[in-house]
């Protein structure tokens, strides 16, 4: 196993994505999933199949019916006569918030074994959920089937642009010769500055940091939780996220897509529709809404613009 430095953990997920996928390769991806990895697959042009997830990440019922189409035993070119990979977002969700428990990474980590597929572990908000910390897929990996991306943007600088891609030897070499062809190396002022706030901190300043901002991160989901009851008990629903930086919000229209047009238009409030993090074009009644970087009173006056919008788009269309 080897770990590399990446411009983020965008660009090892970019990395692993250019560099394993072909045309028609099979792979399986959470759904929602990270509207990032979508972008990146599309142009590759494998063949995508949605796993069903629900507030705990992944089911891995779903997973199972999926894979049940093959037969391990046959299985010798992985992505051509089963699954090349599994793609997911395990801790805090990027959109719905959800984690998945260790029970079901470890039901996951036998299927990869079973199937052989890579389980690709995009793990950027894993500090942002209240310890203890869920183990990895990475620390119970015991076949070299997962890569994992961490990064330090979501808690030191967004700005920095630090990541690691951490995976079996073989498959690390191979992106390292890519990054010797392309950007060359992470930022060297970026890798000062890390270094030296690294000593600074140690181990115990780097972890009380991290508390810090989770603790920080689960204050806002609370208040974006309250200003939601306060104002779309009415005309939405909703699973609380486990933690990190959105809520997943079901609106009681077939589309959402019309109501966040309107929404923009009319109250100046941007919202994330949820065809952004689905795998087709269909109709989604989903949006992500960030909390990140705002207050109650903004959250509450935002939630109070979106019940009227859907209000009037009902009364109107429906």
């Amino acid at each position: 196993m080897k770990c590399i430095m990446t411009n983020g953990a965008q660009h090892g997920l970019s990395l692993v994505m250019e560099n394993l996928v072909s045309k028609d390769d099979i792979c399986l991806m959470e759904s929602p999933s990270y509207a990032g990895a979508i972008a990146l697959l599309r142009p590759l042009k494998p063949k995508v199949i949605p796993i069903d997830t629900d507030k705990h990440g992944i089911i891995p019922s779903e997973l199972r019916k999926v894979l049940s189409r093959w037969n391990p035993s046959t299985i010798q070119h992985p992505g051509k006569d089963g699954p090349k990979l599994l793609y997911c977002v395990p801790t805090c969700g990027n959109p719905t918030g959800a984690s998945i428990t260790l029970e079901r990474k470890t039901e996951i980590y036998e299927l990869a074994k079973e199937y052989k597929f890579l389980i690709i572990e995009d793990d950027p908000y894993f500090y942002l959920k209240s310890r203890p910390y869920v183990p990895s897929f990475l620390s119970m990996d015991t076949d070299g089937l997962v890569l994992r991306m961490d990064t330090v943007s979501k808690v030191v600088s967004a700005g920095i642009r630090i990541g690691v891609l951490t995976g079996p030897s073989p498959l690390i070499d191979v992106f390292i010769c890519n990054i010797e062809t392309s950007v060359q190396q992470t930022s060297g002022l970026s890798q000062q500055f890390l270094l030296a706030l690294l000593k600074k901190w140690g181990y115990e300043g780097f972890y009380a940091n991290a508390d810090k901002l989770a603790a920080f991160y689960e204050s806002r989901k609370y208040e974006c939780l309250e200003a939601a009851r306060n104002q779309l008990k009415d005309v939405a629903e909703w699973d609380e996220p486990a933690g990190g930086m959105f809520l997943w919000i079901k609106l009681k229209v077939k589309d959402a897509l019309p109501v966040v047009e309107k929404l923009v238009q009319e109250k100046s409030v941007f919202v994330a529709p949820g065809m952004y993090f689905t795998l087709d074009s269909k109709p989604c009644p989903y949006i992500r809404v960030a909390f990140s970087n705002t207050t109650y009173e903004k959250l509450n006056k935002a939630f109070e613009s979106l019940a009227q919008v859907i209000k009037n788009y009902k009364s109107e269309n429906e």
